[in-house]
């Protein structure tokens, strides 16, 4: 009598399967589905062969796979929930008057009050995204020099774009553009660092040979534990739920159609003999008058192609601590601490992050209600020592402020600023300058300007008198923009003012004395040795410094 076999249980395993050029046969498993990717040319019969043969790992991963889903769907962020910065955990804190961000020195993850869970993870990644553009454009940059990897002319890349891949932490295109995920921003540094290091080691070698890893091992000789800790992190983050709107990218795009161009310069120091710093070093705002693009400034770079200076902050605290006494510290006479860049590398609000830290004092000059961003930290400083804010106005026609001062905030919305610092009770100053004869020097614009500034409560008005000065390099800019904006008036600059540098409005003696009676009755400020002396003088428990007695300390 013949004992039948057993029958064994037949499983089916289903899978999507993709052809491409590839070389061998891969199984990927995601959101449970196995997804086989097989060279053109592979038989059928090949291709069930390697699947059954991997059925045990396949139906292990889609049980996990299905696993990580339902956490996925039960993944929720809220202000208690803590998450990870550069490896560090913050937790999430409600925080009133600000834009989301984080604190290295509080080790917190703020970001307004009342958001609902979606809202609390759309502002955590706009921060991840706005941090790994700085942090990532930097260890690139650092490490292309120590790997001596050229790319173009110099050590800069092509590009350095942020992206929200899921499965990859970063990629290197044919064209030395490397992209990278704002995931990255999660992982600690020593794994940040691997990973940047591989993708510039494919600018050599644009494959995984032998070749390529010695570059990488040269650089990094365990690069492999770190290649494990990578991938237990992107098991953690495989059941958290951080997808995101699908249509971000295109949306970014349109927001900001044009993509600021800028450049890192190492610096030694950031502050000035007289206790003033400029973080950036040209300015996309497109002001028609901007003294800052003379040729005696010596910028070697295009006005619009941003230097930014490498580790600011870092510099500024050195500078900081080798002082014997606390003052004031200027930003933004020279270009605006508050460009557009700054939305992405927050090189203003983290020096002033370290101002407040240190209780200095700050007197910040700009034409940007991004301004508005760091309230927190202008407050904080204002409550410790001293904060003054500066806000230029020029005109009081909104559509003459677009024309003249084309990529910043109106004269509208710079007025608002004052206003909410008045109601915060930061004290404020505005620069009337320049006024530009023949355009803006009438008496229904000074009249317009200093009702705003009534209305606000400033303590002082600068003002040098009423035209604007003209040298090489800005004179020439200045030149285009009359002839595209204003036919004919170039000529009338020409005829007037020759090639002076001081362009004083026919109207100068006339509205001199109505800017000198209304600050008189108003009680503001407006003699300009002291608006400059209250702007610049700390407060201190021991009594008052002056920013400029303490210019010898550094």
């Amino acid at each position: 009598m013949k004992i039948p076999k057993p029958e064994v249980e037949q499983r089916v395993i289903e899978y999507t399967l993709t052809r491409s050029k590839r070389k061998t046969i891969a199984i990927y498993v995601r959101d449970g589905i196995a997804d086989v990717r097989a060279p053109l040319k592979t038989s059928k019969a090949e291709i069930e062969k390697f699947v059954s043969s991997k059925e045990e790992w396949i139906i292990k991963n889609i049980a996990n796979s299905k696993e990580h889903t339902e956490r996925k769907k039960n993944f929720t962020l809220n202000y208690s929930s803590r998450i990870l910065v550069l490896g560090n955990e913050y937790p999430i804190t409600a925080k009133s008057g600000v834009k989301a961000g984080f604190d290295v020195h509080q080790k917190l993850f703020y970001m307004p009050p009342d958001m609902n869970s979606e809202q609390i993870k759309s502002a955590c990644i706009q921060v991840y995204r706005m941090h790994a553009k700085q942090v990532l454009t930097e260890k690139v940059l650092d490490f292309a020099k120590k790997m001596n990897i050229m790319l173009g002319d110099s050590f800069c890349p092509i590009a350095v774009k942020i992206n929200g891949a899921v499965t990859r932490w970063g990629s290197c295109s044919s064209k030395k553009r490397l992209n990278f995920s704002w995931r990255l921003m999660m992982a600690d540094e020593d794994l940040v660092d691997y990973v940047v290091v591989h993708e510039l080691s494919h600018i050599a070698e644009m494959n995984h040979s032998k070749r390529f890893w010695a570059i990488v091992g040269k650089v990094l000789p365990d690069y492999k534990k770190r290649q494990l800790r990578l991938k237990e992190l992107q098991k953690k983050l495989n059941t958290e739920d951080w997808n995101e709107n699908p249509e971000h990218e295109q949306e970014q795009e349109q927001k900001n159609p044009q993509e600021h161009r800028y450049h890192y310069a190492d610096y030694k120091t950031i502050l000035s003999p007289k206790n003033g710093m400029n973080l950036y070093r040209g300015c996309t705002h497109g002001c028609i008058y901007c003294d800052s693009r003379s040729v005696c400034y010596q910028m070697k770079h295009d006005f619009e192609n941003i230097e930014v200076k490498r580790n600011a902050a870092v510099i500024l605290e050195g500078q900081l601590l080798r002082k014997r006494s606390p003052c004031m510290i200027g930003t933004g006479a020279m270009c605006d601490p508050y460009i557009h860049l700054e939305e992405e590398f927050q090189l203003t609000r983290q020096c002033l992050e370290i101002i407040e830290k240190h209780q200095f004092g700050a007197a910040v000059q700009t034409k940007s209600a991004r301004i508005l961003r760091d309230l927190d930290i202008l407050k904080a400083i204002n409550a410790k020592t001293k904060c003054v804010v500066q806000m230029t106005l020029t005109t009081f026609n909104e559509e003459l402020c677009r024309i003249i001062e084309p990529n910043v905030s109106t004269t509208a919305e710079r007025v608002k600023v004052l206003e909410v610092l008045r109601d915060e009770g930061i004290p404020t100053v505005v620069w009337l300058s320049p006024i530009l004869p023949f355009i803006n020097d009438n008496e229904e614009n000074l009249r317009g300007i200093l009702n705003y500034c009534i209305r606000a409560k400033v303590r002082g008005i600068i003002c040098f008198g009423f035209g604007t000065t003209m040298r090489e390099g800005s004179r020439d800019y200045f030149y285009r923009k009359l002839d595209e904006h204003f036919p004919g008036l170039k000529q009338k600059y020409i005829q007037t003012f020759g090639n002076s540098y001081e362009c004083r409005s026919p109207n100068d003696a006339r509205l001199m004395s109505i800017f000198n009676t209304t600050c008189r009755q108003h009680g503001i400020l407006y003699k300009t040795d002291e608006v400059f002396a209250y702007m610049y003088q700390f407060k201190s428990e021991t009594g008052q410094l002056s920013l400029f007695e303490t210019e010898n300390y550094l």
